[in-house]
């Protein structure tokens, strides 16, 4: 539904620019979709994989993945994760390798395998799950043992039951090339600076490309195709501690963790994670399909009713 009231589709062969413009165009730009047409895709099946490490090897494990990652097949996902569950001084962080594989777990061992070697260190844990593919990503957000109604935040339904965070800042880039050894050691130290008891941070590295690194960058308005990975920060605060001051110390220490890391990034950003804190988010987002973009903002929400802070036009 368009901003004037009257219903359209779009597609390859009517309202391309529309089309085009709502394949990376983010959200609440151009209108409201009420319903899509999609081709499926069959799967042999889903393995869920869990590696976890010591923190002594943390820079081993993160410069291992990234040379792992340009071989894995496309079948596989995978994660790097960094975890501060309390960042108090003498916390010890949370070091997992994991993601998901369409295949047997037979011959998920042979790319597991490659990971470790990657690495060049053992495991202290390795757990693959032959789960399928619903089973498989109900454990991977945590609700093997719920509903899919009740594996949702509070408030979304009635029998909603994962609880929501006090307070919550995500920011993130997308990298085109591995981190150099020197950047991983200052990204590490900006990780670990500022501990504060009872704060939860993050540092996700999320693996990207295979089939979507097939199409050009122009090709929609998706334009991150050959991006190779993303590194999204992330800090929590448990609603007891959210206030002010909290607040602020949390802050701090993202904005200083992304300072450091933006360095090596390519200075883009995945779009659904809107991050208000931008100074370039129209680079960041579109990049060089962002005149394009206002082009059909223009002809498809010509007075803006579709506005936001971060709105294109």
């Amino acid at each position: 539904m368009l901003a004037d009231g009257s219903v359209v589709t779009c597609s390859e062969h009517k309202h391309q620019d529309l089309f085009w413009a709502l394949r990376g165009g983010g959200g609440g730009n151009f209108g409201i979709v009420t319903r899509y047409e999609r081709r499926n895709s069959t799967i042999p099946g889903m393995v869920n994989y869990t590696l976890a490490w010591d923190w002594d090897h943390v820079k081993d494990v993160v410069e291992g993945w990234q040379r792992w990652l340009p071989g894995a097949p496309r079948e596989m996902s995978g994660r790097c994760l960094l975890g501060l569950l309390n960042a108090a001084p003498d916390a010890t962080p949370l070091l997992i390798t994991d993601g998901t594989f369409l295949g047997s777990p037979e011959d998920l061992d042979a790319h597991l395998d490659a990971l470790v070697s990657a690495i060049g260190r053992a495991p202290a844990a390795r757990d693959a799950q032959d789960l399928g593919f619903r089973d498989g990503m109900m454990s991977w957000f945590k609700c093997s043992d719920k509903t899919v109604a009740q594996c949702h935040r509070v408030g979304h339904n009635p029998e909603a039951t994962l609880p929501r965070a006090g307070f919550q800042i995500d920011r993130s880039r997308l990298f085109k090339e591995a981190i150099p050894s020197f950047g991983v050691d200052e990204i590490l130290a900006a990780f670990d600076a500022e501990r504060r008891a009872g704060h939860i941070r993050f540092i996700h590295l999320f693996a990207l490309g295979g089939a979507a690194s097939d199409v050009p960058r122009t090709a929609t308005a998706y334009v991150h195709r050959d991006a190779r990975f993303s590194v999204d920060l992330a800090t929590v605060l448990p609603p007891v501690m959210d206030n002010d001051e909290e607040r602020a110390a949390a802050r701090a220490w993202i904005d200083r963790a992304f300072t450091v890391t933006d360095q090596y990034s390519a200075h883009e950003t995945y779009q659904n994670y809107i991050d208000p804190d931008l100074a370039d988010w129209r680079q960041a987002y579109y990049a060089e399909n962002y005149p394009r973009l206002v082009e059909a903002k223009r002809t498809y929400d010509p007075h803006g009713f579709f506005d936001f802070a971060q709105s294109i036009g």
